[in-house]
């Protein structure tokens, strides 16, 4: 009979606390979500591309075209996301805005650090002068480089949880095994109250276990 109070009472406090939520509220967060989701991975691919694009416009560079046309030509030959960044900064230029000032935009709308490091690039050269092919390569090859971090990141971080499931799911195999050899050794642990508590709090320290590795493999990934 208390458990049944117990259960009434919290099904009662979430009934209330959801009816307080408007449902333009819950509307509004479900968008903000799917916006954040979307470009997130629009912002994904933009970074994935941008040590191609640099390649066009070093290469573009080196056959004698301007900053200007190579980029241009680099957003002809970049796909979308990134291509149509690159267009709108050629737009921007066309429309009599500084090429510094379009690149800075671009890399805030990008927001990767390659594309600052582009931007950055141009308005030091537009300044104080210098080797702007030279400039790229230093930039493309801090790409290389941090694409090759990522990647070993991500290997350690798959390796590390596919670990966490092959140790959380060991022990319950085990016990799977030990009822068709010996049923009578696990019958106790599965029939008793104390066994079924024992089941219970083993299964919270284990979710408890893989929310956190889950969880730090997620914050190395960024």
């Amino acid at each position: 009979m208390t458990g049944f109070i117990v259960a009434v009472l919290l099904f009662g406090s979430v009934f209330v606390l959801f009816s307080n939520l408007s449902l333009k509220s819950i509307l509004d967060e479900l968008r903000r979500r799917i916006g954040a989701f979307f470009f997130s991975r629009r912002m994904k691919k933009c970074r994935d591309q941008i040590s191609t694009a640099l390649a066009v416009v070093a290469n573009s560079l080196r056959a004698g075209i301007s900053l200007q046309q190579s980029i241009k030509s680099a957003s002809d030959e970049i796909s979308a996301p990134l291509g149509e960044e690159l267009a709108a900064l050629t737009s921007d230029v066309e429309s009599g805005v500084s090429i510094e000032r379009a690149a800075d935009k671009m890399a805030q709308r990008v927001a990767c650090e390659e594309a600052i490091l582009f931007a950055q690039s141009i308005s030091a050269l537009r300044r104080c002068g210098g080797d702007m092919i030279a400039a790229l390569d230093i930039v493309m090859a801090i790409s290389a480089e941090r694409k090759r971090l990522s990647d070993k990141i991500k290997t350690c971080g798959a390796q590390a949880r596919f670990q966490m499931w092959t140790l959380a799911a060991m022990p319950w195999f085990l016990v799977v095994a030990l009822h068709f050899v010996s049923p009578g050794y696990v019958s106790p642990l599965i029939r008793s109250r104390l066994g079924i508590f024992l089941i219970m709090i083993a299964l919270s320290l284990e979710g408890v276990g893989i929310f956190w590795i889950h969880l730090l493999s997620k914050r190395a990934l960024r």
